[in-house]
């Protein structure tokens, strides 16, 4: 039998023998733990066991139940909010936006030397712009960047001169005066969009506000009053050259020509709006070649002028006052007026239905 042979089989009948020799001590080695204990290893040196504690199955699903409620409270939290958290969230927000010039705020006070246009020239175009007016600036100011916005302060503020927003888009004036220009008090050109809200433009030479050249402007709440000083053509708004404008609860009187003029293909609509021209006679509306003046719970007291392939709608909508038009109306060559159910008119109308004007008035 080789040497080989012979280990293997003495180690064979060794555990044999200790086995019979023993057999308690071997049960308790394999059962050796303690209650609430299982076996994790064997020390074969030490001829023991290694043991480690039992965690139960209820207690382990018990741990795990214990996790998915912390994680659910933690995502009702999320979704619900607590509300004093998220406004101080908001406001770290905005404070932070602040700091990193996502929105840039000035102060102008002209009376300090200080100008729109010299603050706006100062800054790179790359963030919108607010600028806080305050006192009397004596300027013409142009804006040829986006997102910029005049705003006057809590005591109001003036601009005696004009303001140009040139191709860009977005500008607001709020809350400011724009008076004594020799021409146009604010315009709006060449593709650029601008917002007039709680202003006055009053007192210019041209136009109150004159909108050109495939321009938007949005003028609400506010008063284009007597303007047309030097220019007796002028109006207290001008929509002309393919551009639209909006209207809101403004009021537009004494201005040389007309409170409303639309022309060259251009379109406004209005709700709300109050429109008084002077006692000399000229008209209230003046609408020509191809636009369209669409007006809404208006008060227009003047004749009212739709030439050249023209419309003039009047209707009625709710929350605002019955339609009232007081004046002749006169409906020239190709061109259209229509007066909805419930307008009130006072004083004539002429359609030249020789020329293919239309006259309607809905029972």
């Amino acid at each position: 039998m080789s040497l080989a042979k012979k280990i293997s089989s003495l180690i064979i009948r060794s555990l044999i023998l200790l086995s019979l020799a023993a057999p308690t001590a071997y049960s308790q080695a394999v059962r050796g733990c303690p209650d609430g204990q299982a076996i994790q290893e064997f020390d074969f040196a030490g001829r023991s066991v290694i043991c480690a504690p039992v965690v139960a199955a209820g207690a382990l699903n018990a741990e795990i139940a214990a996790r998915q409620a912390a994680d659910q409270s933690l995502q009702n939290n999320i979704n619900s909010g607590d509300a004093a958290a998220v406004l101080a969230a908001k406001n770290y927000t905005d404070t932070k936006f602040a700091q990193t010039g996502f929105v840039k705020v000035l102060t102008v006070t002209c009376s300090d030397g200080k100008s729109i246009s010299g603050a706006i020239a100062g800054e790179d175009g790359k963030q919108p712009l607010v600028l806080d007016v305050q006192g009397n600036c004596s300027e013409h100011v142009q804006i040829k960047r986006d997102d910029v916005t005049l705003q006057g302060n809590a005591g109001g503020a003036t601009i005696t001169g004009s303001v140009t927003i040139d191709t860009g888009r977005r500008a607001l004036i709020a809350g400011l005066t724009v008076t004594n220009a020799d021409g146009d008090g604010v315009t709006v050109v060449n593709g650029g969009s601008a917002t007039i809200r709680g202003s006055s433009v009053v007192d210019n030479g041209g136009y109150g506000v004159s909108v050109r050249n495939g321009s938007f402007a949005l003028v609400e709440d506010s008063v284009l009053s007597r303007n047309g000083r030097i220019n007796t053509e002028a109006s207290g708004i001008f929509v002309g050259t393919g551009s639209m404008a909006r209207g809101l609860r403004n009021t537009m009187e004494g201005n040389a020509n007309a409170g409303i003029e639309v022309g060259d293909n251009s379109t406004y609509r209005s709700e709300g709006d109050s429109v008084t021209s002077l006692p000399s006679g000229r008209v209230s509306l003046d609408v020509y070649r191809a636009s369209l003046a669409d007006v809404r719970g208006v008060t227009a007291t003047g004749n009212v002028d739709v030439n050249q392939q023209s419309q003039f709608q009047v209707r009625n909508v709710a929350n605002f006052p019955v339609s009232r038009v007081t004046g002749n109306i006169v409906v020239g060559a190709l061109s259209f007026m229509r007066l909805r159910t419930g307008v009130l008119h006072t004083g004539g109308r002429n359609c030249n239905i020789t020329a293919f004007a239309v006259c309607q008035v809905d029972p």
